[in-house]
């Protein structure tokens, strides 16, 4: 097995270093023609998979991030990247074997880049869709492209719809099926869900300039929420209330110190 790992070691950086020459040579675009589409993608979704494996994390986390940043910096035009998006979008719902696996693994992913930032933003929208497509807006994600992908406002209102406006007295939908109380687990991966895409959303906007104002309301709309919804859990008490309000409580100070205390 340690052989195995240390060869794959050695194939990621093999793949990091085509993309890098590949990016120099040709200006940043790998020719994903229609008959290589598939193949491309196959290969982008298998190092999604591969960061599912603790092994591979543990030997080679930091090749495999680097794999992935170089291969979608490297990606062809436009079309081509819609075309990416829509299929990771199609099939995120099912990488690793639960929701939460899903969102360990999109949380991971390497976000240096613009492209990261936006695959990111992508998979989190599709996981909340699949969590509630009732509000988490119409239509198949696989048809859905980063146009029609899940902006910050619509995933900040999908929570709201889901624990209404003030989420300390509210929670009503997202009651554990056959009984009374929340389901936190639930809550807790759309609250990493939306973070991802409100980060990543202000996190582009606040960089590009022109659109910084709208970024910086969302931010705060997102913090208040967060802070509400903190309050409202200081009296549950079970494991995985307490894991939400951890995650609270990081949200919360990230967005307060990255954002708000420097504008």
């Amino acid at each position: 097995a340690g052989t195995c790992l240390q060869n794959m070691r050695q194939v990621l950086l093999l793949l990091t270093g085509v993309c890098e020459v590949h990016t120099a040579r040709e200006k940043g675009l790998l020719d994903f023609g229609r008959s290589q589409q598939a193949g491309g993608q196959k290969l982008v979704w298998a190092l999604l998979e591969l960061g599912l494996s603790r092994a591979v994390c543990r030997v080679a986390w930091g090749e495999l991030c680097g794999a992935l940043e170089a291969l979608l910096g490297a990606w062809g035009d436009d079309t081509t990247w819609e075309s990416l998006v829509a299929h990771v979008m199609g099939r995120v719902p099912k990488l690793g074997p639960s929701y939460r696996a899903a969102v360990a693994t999109l949380r991971t992913l390497p976000t240096s880049s613009t492209r990261g930032v936006v695959l990111q933003t992508a998979m989190a929208g599709a996981i909340m869709r699949s969590l509630d497509p009732g509000v988490a807006g119409a239509g198949p994600s696989s048809s859905r492209t980063r146009s029609q992908a899940h902006s910050g406002r619509e995933a900040l209102d999908t929570l709201r719809a889901l624990a209404g406006p003030k989420p300390e007295g509210g929670l009503k939908r997202l009651r554990a099926q056959g009984g009374d109380r929340p389901d936190y687990w639930r809550l807790i991966t759309l609250v990493e869900c939306v973070h991802e895409v409100v980060w990543g959303e202000v996190y582009t906007r606040v960089m590009d300039g022109p659109e910084a104002d709208s970024a910086l309301v969302l931010a705060r709309e997102w913090h208040e929420w967060c802070k509400a919804l903190l309050s409202g859990l200081r009296q549950a008490t079970s494991a995985a209330a307490t894991q939400l309000r951890v995650l609270l409580s990081e949200v919360v100070n990230l967005v307060d110190f990255a954002v708000l205390t420097q504008h």
